[in-house]
């Protein structure tokens, strides 16, 4: 699926090589493979062969292209010589495609997380916690045995927690979110 869309819909539109569309596709795989994946750019452009610029470029038009989500510590000057602080797979079921044995569960969490609420909602990099949601809350995400240890002293903070069925307090389960839209 991955291939077929850069193949016939970015490359074409973005006047892609085919070195490239290739080089899209590895950089896919290597962020599938990574738990949490945090882009080193210049060692991704080492190990690519292609300057700096380029790479920077690569996960904009994957994002555009929705196979990638992009989480940067602000919105502010949406560029895609701008960094990201987090490069997650758009959608949790692509893991599953790319993966040779079972993603990573924390990963997983957070990719379904920022999958439903990216749709509506302003999605930033929060210094306390893994997300920060239309500059108002914090959500750090977990699975049952996440404390509010991490969020202790953060306004608007929540845990999303994976494996429970019900929420109190300030924890909320996971799969709630998939309701969003």
């Amino acid at each position: 699926m991955t291939a077929l869309v850069l193949d016939v819909d970015v490359a074409p539109f973005e006047e892609l090589n085919h070195t490239t569309v290739r080089n899209m596709k590895k950089l896919s795989y290597v962020i599938s493979q990574s738990v949490l994946f945090k882009p080193n750019i210049s060692r991704l452009a080492v190990k690519l062969g292609l300057p700096r610029n380029s790479v920077l470029k690569m996960p904009d038009l994957l994002h555009r292209a929705e196979i990638l989500s992009l989480l940067r510590s602000d919105t502010k000057g949406f560029s895609y010589l701008q960094k990201p602080e987090k490069i997650y797979l758009q959608n949790p079921n692509l893991a599953w495609l790319y993966s040779e044995n079972k993603p990573e569960v924390s990963n997983m969490r957070e990719t379904f997380f920022i999958n439903q609420l990216q749709v509506q909602h302003k999605m930033t990099s929060s210094r306390f916690t893994d997300f920060l949601v239309d500059d108002i809350w914090t959500f750090e995400i977990g699975g049952p045995g996440k404390t509010s240890e991490q969020i202790r002293g953060v306004p608007n903070a929540w845990i999303a927690a994976d494996g429970i069925n019900g929420g109190s307090g300030n924890k909320i389960p996971l799969w709630l979110f998939g309701f969003l839209y």
